[in-house]
């Protein structure tokens, strides 16, 4: 592997921060010295093997969709509107921020594989040493716990009505516990498999070796997704409890029987803490359309919208301004509370049929991953997460946030491509892990 293709030190840190502060919702500064360390040295996006940095057929199917995208929404941009400066911006930040993410995740995900692929024809490759995406998805699960810290410190503090994180507003801090709190959960459940698994052995501490240091060692991941409950309910976000909800019964599918007991009683106990006095209230209006009346209200603006500019929309990012010719008198707001409402009003229907294929094949992608190894929970988790994430986008619309996109497109780059079973070149031969 040569210079250009190896991941530097400052790459390693560069990932730890952005899984460490992505839970926090902070991910621009981050991303900005990507984009320096990019500007750089271009060639470090090409791989050991001369192919294009996408390396794993997932990935570069990400980049032509998300190419595709981004060329509906230029046209869109310049077709559409004359708020042209918010069209342009729009775009350029939403261009910029996945490219970004998707290649450096690419050219990340790509370095870890370099223990399962021997470097030329005829080697064997040395697998042992802790997996780079365990280091990353271990960083992640630091970030979340700070993350569900400073939320059980705002409650205990400030008392809020609503809990919020430190760089975003209540639903953005409902997004980002589904993410931190989904894949932390799978992280630390696989931790404890393979802990568990070596119980006994001479690799296991003499506490794992016992009853009571098992039942510890298998309670860790419980405890982590009850903090993580305890504080997406303090968040009040309607759309953030359907999505986490989902995770669980999708973390909970094909499980074994004891794990998917277990899931089903977190997934009721989540529930019954949605139905405290303090939040019942709020529970009981998820299905309410006159406690949603403000909501259903925008929606039908943004189909009037729709109906009048079905094709290319009335621009990006320029909903809010438009709302005022499509709502009714004091209806105000900077989206349409609804990823597929909002692409499609204000970018048209060729961007809106782009977006579905994009984010549906993370979706498609997670989904193979978990039919690949069914017994690991780290695909479904991530399957779980995404699907919930997207949930939570029909009643709101966070995840298009700057601070929350790269976050949600580093994670899924990076992971698709790290549970991607590596394929090594031909006439070459890979040393087994175990």
């Amino acid at each position: 592997m040569t210079s250009n293709e190896r991941q530097t030190p400052f790459d390693g840190v560069l990932w730890r921060l952005l899984a460490l502060l992505g839970p926090l919702g902070h991910t621009s500064l981050i991303m900005v010295l990507f984009l320096l360390r990019s500007l750089r040295n271009p060639r470090a996006f090409r791989t050991r093997h001369g192919a294009n940095l996408a390396g794993p057929p997932a990935l570069r199917w990400l980049l032509i969709s998300l190419g595709l995208l981004v060329t509906g929404t230029l046209i869109s941009a310049a077709a559409a509107s004359p708020h042209r400066w918010v069209n342009w911006t729009t775009v350029a930040g939403f261009a910029l921020v996945n490219f970004l993410m998707i290649k450096e995740g690419a050219a990340f995900a790509y370095s870890l594989h370099r223990k399962t692929l021997p470097e030329r024809p005829g080697e064997t490759a040395d697998t042992d040493g802790p997996s780079p995406l365990d280091s990353l998805l271990a960083w992640v699960t630091l970030g979340g716990l700070l993350s569900v810290a400073w939320g059980i410190g705002l409650m205990l503090v400030r008392h809020p009505q609503r809990v919020f994180s430190p760089f975003l507003g209540e639903n953005g801090y409902g997004t980002l516990l589904i993410l931190s709190g989904g894949l932390g959960f799978g992280y630390l459940t696989r931790w404890v498999q393979v802990e568990l698994s070596r119980t006994g052995g001479p690799q296991a501490g003499p506490g794992v070796r016992t009853t009571r240091g098992r039942l510890g060692l298998s309670l860790i991941p419980w405890l982590y997704l009850t903090l993580t409950m305890v504080v997406l309910a303090a968040t009040r976000s309607r759309g953030a409890w359907l999505g986490f909800t989902l995770f669980l019964l999708v973390f909970a599918a094909g499980q074994p029987h004891k794990q998917r007991l277990a899931t089903s009683l977190a997934l009721l106990g989540f529930l019954l803490l949605l139905n405290v006095p303090p939040l019942q209230a709020r529970f009981d209006s998820i299905l309410s359309l006159e406690a949603n009346d403000d909501r259903v209200q925008i929606w039908q603006a943004a189909v009037d919208m729709i109906r009048a500019h079905p094709w290319l929309g009335v621009g990006p990012g320029n909903f809010g301004i438009a709302l005022s010719h499509y709502g009714g008198p004091g209806l105000a707001a900077a989206t349409a509370h609804n990823l597929l409402l909002n692409t499609w009003a204000e970018y048209g229907i060729f961007v809106l049929i782009l977006l579905i294929v994009y984010l549906g094949s993370i979706v498609w992608f997670s989904a193979r991953l978990v039919r690949h190894d069914p017994p690991n929970p780290l695909p479904r988790a991530l399957l779980g997460v995404n699907l919930g994430v997207l949930l939570h986008q029909m009643v709101d619309h966070t995840l298009f946030s700057l601070e929350i996109l790269g976050f949600f497109m580093a994670v899924n780059a990076v992971a698709i491509a790290g549970l991607t079973p590596p394929h090594p070149p031909a006439g070459s031969a890979v040393r087994s892990g175990g």
